[in-house]
């Protein structure tokens, strides 16, 4: 570890010491051992190590944006030496930066100033919220592309934007399906800077009808692969769940950390979006599994656990690598609950599930306003003299010899003139 981390090989420089008692404190140090011998990331280090001044934030995104250089960068947060930052929104202006390089000046004076004041902006304001994910990242890549994609069609159709017609822009939204809904922000952007002819537009394209179809029995099939088969590796089982069971997309999943887990004397909740929810035992009982063995593969664990940690350290894992991995297990991300009439309620999707699975229907808490019912009127102490007065809600008294003629109440007492019927308030 000295050799590594010192330029002389004598001592461990001051500002390198945090990186080393991260490394030296590993649970499984064998594991680091190997980590220092093959790793082209430790190669990368080493190398570093040699120019105190490459250790930021800016000078490795300088380098090749490779794996080395996220796991060196994830090492490096990991022990305090660089300051936490939003990757994905890192991730997204580094691109813009080296993109705008690549295209020529004339496309550049446009994409510059849309992705720059228009995408990245909205970006950190998700970002500042916590909202930015993998997901948003690559689908604003996708949004510039889609602008530069439409510029270079621009120069072979001879045109301009100024000289943009409606027929023009509906060829190139037939030619080019698949970026249909990406180019509509660039259009809108530039229609609101009146740099192309206004009352120009790109319609969404229409949405289809679900044409996969689940049956329940398959689906209860998968369920239960996920919670008893115990061939299945464990991260695959907990994902797949949480898909079959609340419908949750992979880039949330991969979102989930220990914060979002609690506990009480009975239940473990799981919080998504701030909303607590309660989770069968079984299911609670492989996340916390999870959880218990979900290191990196350097035997380092992050500041923040991840339920599902990525091969960086503080970072979670990919959620399209995760996706071909339980697509190679037969148990694809895709929900595909059409076929039942509890789409998307988290906690209700249950298809009959008993405790044999681990998953008790009253363990999960309804919709509270659901729950709870129609309104009740409050219960009072009935001071009926025929002492067989039944329901004790206030306000619809009713006498049963007299049929459905209703009596008031005072003071909770029993109204009813009747002194030989049975008084009722249901």
């Amino acid at each position: 570890m000295t050799d590594l981390l010192s330029v002389d090989g004598a001592s461990v420089a001051q500002p390198l010491q945090p990186l080393a008692v991260v490394l030296t404190s590993a649970e499984n140090p064998y594991r680091v051992l190997q980590w220092l011998r093959r790793s082209p990331a430790a190669r990368l280090l080493e190398r570093l190590v040699l120019d105190p001044g490459a250790l930021a934030h800016e000078s490795l995104d300088t380098l090749p944006q490779r794996a080395a250089t996220a796991y060196v960068r994830g090492l490096l947060v990991t022990a305090g030496i660089l300051p936490r930052r939003d990757e994905n929104l890192a991730l997204l202006t580094n691109w813009v930066a080296r993109t705008v390089t690549e295209i020529s000046a004339r496309h550049a004076n446009l994409i510059r100033p849309f992705a720059e004041w228009h995408i990245i902006r909205d970006a950190r304001r998700r970002s500042a919220r916590g909202r930015y994910t993998y997901a948003a990242h690559k689908g604003d890549c996708g949004n510039v592309l889609a602008a530069i994609d439409f510029l270079n069609w621009l120069d072979s159709q001879h045109l301009s934007l100024r000289r943009l017609q409606q027929q023009h822009l509906d060829v190139w939204a037939t030619d080019r399906p698949t970026l249909r809904s990406r180019s509509i922000p660039f259009f809108r952007w530039c229609t609101a800077r009146r740099l192309c002819p206004p009352g120009l537009a790109i319609g969404h394209p229409a949405s289809q009808l679900p044409g996969h179809f689940q049956a329940e029995d398959e689906a209860r099939n998968e369920l239960l692969r996920c919670l008893n088969d115990a061939a299945l590796p464990l991260d695959v089982r907990v994902a797949a769940a949480l898909v079959r069971l609340y419908a949750l997309p992979l880039t949330r999943i991969v979102e989930l950390t220990e914060d979002h887990l609690s506990c009480d004397q009975e239940h473990t909740y799981l919080a998504v979006n701030q909303h607590p929810f309660v989770l069968p035992p079984k299911l609670a009982r492989m996340i916390e599994d999870q959880l218990r063995h979900s290191t990196p593969r350097h035997g380092i664990a992050a500041g923040r656990r991840y339920l599902l940690p990525g091969q960086s350290p503080g970072r979670p894992r990919n959620p399209l690598g995760l996706a071909d991995t339980l697509r190679q297990h037969g148990l694809p991300a895709r929900s595909r609950f059409h076929g039942s009439p509890e789409v998307g309620r988290a906690g209700e999707r249950l298809w009959g599930l008993d405790r044999n699975l681990g998953v008790v229907p009253d363990r999960f808490p309804a919709d509270p306003a659901r729950a709870a019912g129609p309104a009740r009127p409050p219960e009072i102490s009935c001071a009926c003299t025929h002492g067989k007065c039944q329901n004790r809600h206030l306000g619809q008294a009713r006498c049963v010899a007299s049929g459905s003629q209703p009596y008031a109440t005072s003071g909770g007492d029993c109204a009813c003139p009747e002194s030989t019927s049975a008084c009722s308030k249901s």
